[in-house]
């Protein structure tokens, strides 16, 4: 267990409705999560501009105004169908990910939510929150630009065990479905698309 990223669903446009919406019920609105990084798929689904900024106060009392990215659901869903084929071209060399992409789809969906919503305060805070969330910022500010080396550097620098080029992508199957794993396939393949939590994900259940 470490320190966690969470893709979740809300339904206004609120920051974190995973600490401070109401009733919120992470079986059936927490798409995964990721232990130490932020899943590469997660970070097509959102733009600099989606971040939102708001007081959360946490159990402890405590005051919060972390950025959090928030973007309509179809919205977020065209950006990552887009972005597959760009993502196919940098990684050619450890396969494509339509798949993955396509698992990740059916995932947000099904929640039926009509915002989604990047929720990294554990990441930020196990470090340096200011310099955490300028590298966030430039990650998801390559999907804006034209790729280049020092694009590509700002997209995985949260994501690291995804640059490895001599690790082919798992196929979306790696979790489960009783047959032994790798564990660098299951380390790979919570980079690309994150883990269960409290709800299956479809990369799971296929398997």
């Amino acid at each position: 267990m470490g320190n966690k990223a969470w893709l979740t669903t809300a339904s206004a446009r609120r920051s974190f409705p995973r600490l401070q919406e109401p009733g919120y019920d992470p079986g059936r609105y927490t798409i995964a999560c990721c232990d130490w990084g932020i899943p590469l798929l997660w970070l097509p689904l959102f733009r600099p501009s989606d971040f939102l900024v708001e007081a959360i106060v946490v159990q402890t009392g405590k005051t919060y105004r972390d950025p959090a990215p928030v973007v309509q659901t179809s919205k977020a869903l065209a950006r990552l169908e887009k972005a597959v084929p760009r993502l196919n071209k940098v990684f050619h060399k450890q396969g494509k990910l339509n798949r993955h992409a396509a698992l990740l789809r059916e995932a947000i969906a099904s929640t039926r939510r009509a915002f989604v919503c990047l929720e990294v305060e554990e990441l930020a805070w196990a470090g340096e929150p200011k310099k955490f969330y300028k590298w966030l910022e430039r990650a998801l500010a390559y999907f804006n630009t034209k790729d280049s080396p020092k694009g590509r550097k700002d997209l995985l620098y949260l994501t690291p065990t995804v640059s490895e080029p001599g690790m082919p992508f798992p196929e979306p199957n790696a979790f489960g479905g009783g047959e032994e794993r790798e564990i660098e396939d299951m380390e790979m393949l919570c980079f690309l698309l994150g883990k269960p939590w409290e709800r299956p994900v479809p990369w799971e259940a296929e398997s």
